[in-house]
């Protein structure tokens, strides 16, 4: 009998995996496809290297900015597809060897959870004194999208680059959207943008969307906010019939909108599940069976690798005695478009919602140094803070490499940290990282690098 048994092998799985291997636990992890999940194989890692292929491409093409002539700029699909695909199988590897170091045993096998301590894994009956459920979530396809996985087709399909349609229709302007459709309008595709709600990127600060959506006109992008796809029509192009009585023609349509929790069979075995087929858990991340576990996209919390990850860490803790609790107050959330998206905490719309008197610095990327010298300066850092104790509530970053400057607002919420700490820490220069810090100073009228405000901006 294992110590603990793990159905899914994802970020979640394999994370609480190791972290049950250190504490001392004998661990079997089961995986019925490839280790590491669809972050891994077919999410965030395959479309970051697309992004990392495109990315190049869009600075030689802008080379001429910098003084430097490069002429006869062309592309090799196959090879970015190949590249991408190269980078994920060492990856994978990796990950292997450093299961393997653990001594944590795989399986890669089909297992289906049947009760309290055990998995059936094929003809063997696998015993555990803890299971930890991390089966993941896949793709949600909709009847009247009719998708062919060839010219309607999800981000599954979308990874293998198999032809460059002259006109993309992205049905879903959230992370998967926004992400495809950057890599297939820089390898040449007219991008139409259909977002069912009334803002791109429905789940950031609306500052933020508007200005987004800006940049992204400005880059040819035709958007249809406030509207549904009702049905599409196949012919020698495809006719995407929208709810406001118009339609739309395009040559191949990405399905990005929607997952579905891989949870079926749960709740037959005893396991609570919400109205929306997501497991109840605790935030120990204990399911109602006494010890079952679930963490990852099933729990419904945050659909994140990220978020997957930790709430491994916390069950198998808690697993060993170690007490430690899941907190999603500071999480933060990034879209890998261009320019990045990255943001913790309240929106300025649930910060009004909520009755906080809060206070917004602003510091755009045109007024940074560093932002400038690297041609880079679309887009601002915004930070919300309590009025009167200044603790930070919300930091929201459109701009260069906002997934890596979010941190410091992270941890700055973690530790709830005001915006005073903040400036006492030395920021490098030139750098972007002193956007936050100017965005902080703003809050305080402290910038010394904008012009001083007319008003305060104060919000109650």
């Amino acid at each position: 009998m294992y110590d603990v048994a793990i159905l899914g092998g994802g970020p979640g799985g394999y994370v609480a995996a190791i972290r049950a291997a250190q504490l001392g636990g004998s661990v079997v992890l089961i995986e019925k496809d490839k280790i590491g999940g669809t972050c891994l194989n077919r999410g965030c890692i395959p479309t970051k290297a697309l992004l990392g292929s495109t990315s190049k491409l869009r600075n030689i093409r802008n080379a001429e900015e910098f003084g430097i002539k490069v002429e006869k700029v062309s592309f090799d699909r196959a090879a970015i597809a190949a590249r991408a695909k190269k980078v994920v199988d060492n990856l994978r590897t990796g990950l292997a060897g450093v299961l393997k170091s653990h001594g944590i045993e795989i399986l890669n096998e089909n297992g289906v959870f049947l009760e309290a301590g055990k998995i059936q894994v094929g003809e063997r009956l696998i015993e555990a004194k803890e299971i930890i459920l991390a089966t993941g979530s896949e793709v949600a396809r909709f009847p009247s999208l009719s998708i062919d996985g060839e010219r309607v087709f999800t981000s599954d399909e979308a990874l293998n680059l198999s032809f460059i349609p002259e006109k993309l229709a992205v049905v879903g302007s959230g992370a998967i959207g926004l992400e495809f459709a950057e890599i297939y309008s820089e390898l040449g595709s007219k991008i139409l943008l259909i977002e069912a709600f009334e803002r791109l990127a429905p789940a950031v600060d609306a500052e933020i969307s508007n200005q987004l959506k800006r940049i992204l006109k400005k880059k040819g992008y035709e958007i249809f906010l406030g509207t549904k796809v009702e049905g599409i029509e196949k012919a020698e192009n495809l006719t995407l019939k929208l709810s406001d009585g118009t339609s739309v023609e395009a040559d191949a349509v990405l399905v990005a909108v929607g997952r579905k929790a891989n949870t079926e069979g749960f709740s037959e075995k005893g396991i609570k599940l919400d109205s929306r087929k997501f497991v109840q858990v605790d935030e120990k991340m204990r399911t109602n069976l006494p010890h079952v576990w679930a963490i990852g996209d099933i729990t419904g919390k945050w659909m994140l690798a990220h978020v997957a990850s930790h709430q491994g860490i916390v069950a198998a803790e808690n697993i060993f005695g170690h007490p430690s609790e899941m907190s999603y107050s500071a999480v933060p959330s990034c879209i890998y478009c261009e320019p990045e998206i990255a943001q913790a905490g309240i929106t300025e719309e649930e910060a009004k919602n909520s009755g906080l008197s809060y206070k917004v610095g602003r510091f755009p990327f045109a007024a940074s140094g560093k932002a400038q010298a690297d041609g880079d300066t679309e887009g601002m850092v915004k930070i919300l803070s309590e009025e009167g104790s200044n603790r930070l509530l919300g930091v929201h970053i459109l701009g260069p490499h906002a997934s890596a400057l979010i941190q410091e607002g992270v941890l700055a919420m973690d530790y709830r940290h005001g915006a005073e700490e903040i400036l006492e820490s030395i920021h490098a220069h030139p750098a972007l990282g002193e956007a936050f810090m100017e965005a902080v100073a703003v809050s305080l009228e402290r910038s010394t690098a904008l012009p001083k405000p007319r008003q305060r901006s104060i919000a109650r």
